[in-house]
């Protein structure tokens, strides 16, 4: 019975002692509250090289409806500031509160561009790895992959654009998030079609890169081709890679009188698409035996057929016609992006 007792005596203090440390806890808050802010600090987050936000510019948003310096905390509305500050579009979010010493702190994300896209306007905007439009500013400019040929700069994209921004985003994230392609592609450029090229950092040729679709596949096989025929030759051997087609790149090569037209054939291990690799493999074995190949187990396999035609005639080959009439030149970059330096 004593131990009953005793421990009802002890649960009782327990439940009085939260009782009071929830009193003081609110006397305290209420007392916090009636103090005024006392200043604001400002963090940027995630800016590796260039800053497109300032603190200048957050504080500006911050005071927007009046300073907030010497207001009383109870009558700040953090949530309405931080919509307020998300209304810039380099910011990607923010975070509010009040410290111990009555001073705001706003921390926030600014977005990253992953590249720079230049409309058929001449008008240009950064994009993110969200699709979302980042506007040019004065305070910084990116080193990042140049994108011509864009159709629309306006405020709200029309289906067909807003479609082609989609996929450009998709391609552009592929080659931004691994290094080789990072480092070997230095333009992207959008056709009249809404098909994309590729002009590389090395060799004097454009990649007809064709559509959107099965960009992992295309990129493995390209790279398969540079790997065993392109980097065993001259950089400046071929003028044109079409990979817009399955399981083969086609390399073209012009001269003055006649163009060396090779199909490489891509027997790729890794693709879902094996059944057809296979049908390719027996057309091209009869023509010519396997050039290189890849040891690696799920690596693309190579081969190739070379064909030497009149520049006057056009090549055919595996469902393909590509004609070889016209002088391969690659667009010209902006003087202001050149090299990714603006």
């Amino acid at each position: 019975m004593n131990q009953l007792l005793k421990n009802r005596i002890i649960t009782s203090c327990w439940i009085a002692a939260g009782v009071v440390t929830i009193v003081l806890l609110g006397a305290a808050s209420r007392i916090k509250s009636h103090h005024a802010c006392v200043g604001i600090n400002v963090e940027i987050k995630n800016v590796d090289q260039e800053s497109f936000i300032e603190k200048d510019d957050v504080i500006e948003l911050v005071n927007i409806n009046g300073s907030v310096i010497g207001k009383e905390i109870n009558t700040i509305n953090l949530f309405a500031l931080e919509n307020v500050i998300k209304q810039n579009k380099w910011i990607r979010d923010v975070q509010l509160f009040f410290d111990k010493q009555n001073v705001l702190e706003v921390s926030v994300k600014q977005r990253e561009p992953k590249a720079r896209v230049f409309c058929v306007d001449n008008q240009s905007f950064y994009i993110d790895a969200f699709a979302n439009r980042l506007p040019l500013t004065g305070k910084a400019s990116a080193r990042v992959l140049v994108v011509t040929g864009f159709t629309s700069n306006k405020d709200t994209l029309s289906s067909p654009d807003s479609l082609l921004l989609k996929n450009m985003v998709k391609l552009v994230n592929k080659i931004t998030s691994d290094s080789f392609w990072n480092a070997q592609v230095a333009q992207v450029n959008i056709t009249p079609k809404a098909t994309f090229e590729l002009v590389p950092s090395m060799g004097n040729h454009l990649v007809e890169f064709g559509t959107a679709d099965s960009i992992d596949s295309k990129l493995r096989k390209l790279k398969a081709f540079y790997k065993n025929i392109f980097y065993a030759k001259d950089m400046s051997a071929y003028t044109r890679l079409n990979i817009e087609y399955d399981n083969q790149v086609v390399a073209s090569k012009m001269a003055a009188t006649y163009s060396e037209d090779t199909a490489v054939i891509i027997r790729d291990t890794a693709s879902i698409n094996r059944s057809a690799a296979m049908s390719t493999k027996d057309t091209t074995n009869s023509k010519k035996g396997n050039l290189a190949e890849n040891k690696g187990k799920n690596e693309p396999k190579v081969s190739v057929v070379k064909q030497n035609k009149p520049t006057d005639n056009t090549l055919t080959s595996i469902g393909s016609s590509i004609n070889k009439k016209e002088n391969i030149k690659k667009p010209l970059v902006p003087k202001a992006v050149m090299n990714k330096n603006n």
